[in-house]
């Protein structure tokens, strides 16, 4: 019954997709600047609020509610960020750097909480924190993905590289695991309790360039070498169903974590949106990265232009507070 349902989800996304790219631009999305620093990373916290955002010379901390900036955070004898995360619950922001540190500074005021040295003779290639914010993983230049508490910066596993740096990391809803992308181009999954790093999917050998989660529908985008968008079920990763879209070599995917939106960026290509309830979709301007915000229906976007919160859909209703107390980190450094 599961495996019916999953094929049956997979195939009215795929539907939805073709609706969507053979639907008529809806132009522009309405915007707000947050900085014209250029800029080149982003990303937003699990529960939509904070985006953290890698500018040419700093870090900022944007408040997605309230729309205001909580600090820009100079760079100055720091290293450039490589990767950028922040915890689930917008309390910290953690960026990685090339000679292998990862930088922790609390949310909203940009106290130190420490630095991890995560990465022996290599660099900083991906960041992800789990929902709760209670750990963190890290991709490596090397392949390796390592594993840290949040709370005192302590190791709590690693997994070996296959063939190059990590492109992309993401948490398993509900699973003590990991997806993992590495330079062989196979998405893998990396059990925390039985310390396994297996293949998502053994039969599928086609070389991946990106991964997306929709976590809250329990499903995978990738984007494969040849140029293929494919969309699967975590639960039947061997049933992938093929996008019915012109092939894009090349391209990147995001996607956001209610499956409401895709996100398809190439290099020095406008960035398309596909709407995959009504078959809309956006075009925009050539964009470095981009980070869904689904609560307050935004797409946060970085590039040359700089920084800009562009309304993409119809903001939701916040969920309550479950009084779940945070994850504090301890300002070790190591």
């Amino acid at each position: 019954m599961q495996r019916e349902l999953r094929r049956t989800l997979t195939s009215f996304l795929a539907a939805c997709v073709w609706l969507a790219l053979n639907a008529s631009a809806s132009g522009s999305p309405e915007a707000v600047v947050i900085s014209d620093k250029p800029s080149r990373l982003v990303a937003t916290s699990a529960d939509g609020s904070l985006a953290a955002i890698v500018t040419k010379d700093s870090v900022i901390a944007y408040d997605l509610k309230r729309d205001v900036i909580l600090y820009d955070l100079p760079l100055d004898d720091l290293e450039a960020p490589t990767a950028i995360a922040v915890t689930g619950e917008a309390r910290c922001v953690a960026w990685g750097t090339a000679s292998g540190d990862v930088i922790l500074r609390s949310i909203p005021k940009a106290d130190d909480y420490g630095t991890i040295h995560a990465v022996q003779g290599g660099g900083v290639s991906d960041l992800a924190f789990a929902d709760t914010g209670g750990m963190l993983a890290v991709g490596a230049t090397d392949g390796e993905v390592s594993v840290w508490l949040s709370r005192n910066s302590a190791a709590r596993a690693k997994f070996k590289g296959e063939g190059g740096p990590v492109r992309d990391i993401g948490w398993v809803r509900d699973l003590n695991a990991m997806l993992t992308l590495g330079g062989d181009g196979r998405v893998r999954m990396a059990n925390l309790d039985k310390f396994e790093h297996n293949p998502l999917s053994e039969k599928d050998t086609t070389t991946t360039l990106s991964f997306a989660q929709a976590e809250a529908l329990s499903l995978i985008f990738t984007a494969d070498a040849d140029g293929r968008v494919q969309v699967r079920g975590l639960s039947t990763p061997d049933d992938p169903a093929t996008l019915p879209m012109k092939p894009a070599p090349g391209c990147r995917i995001v996607a956001s974590s209610d499956g409401a939106w895709l996100a398809l960026l190439a290099k020095d290509k406008p960035v398309t949106y596909v709407r995959l309830s009504n078959g809309h979709t956006l075009t925009g301007d050539p964009l470095e990265d981009v980070a869904f915000s689904p609560i307050h229906g935004v797409a946060v976007e970085v590039g040359a232009f700089g920084a800009r919160s562009s309304r993409i859909g119809e903001a939701k209703e916040a969920p309550k507070e479950d009084g779940h107390a945070g994850h504090d980190h301890e300002g070790v450094s190591h």
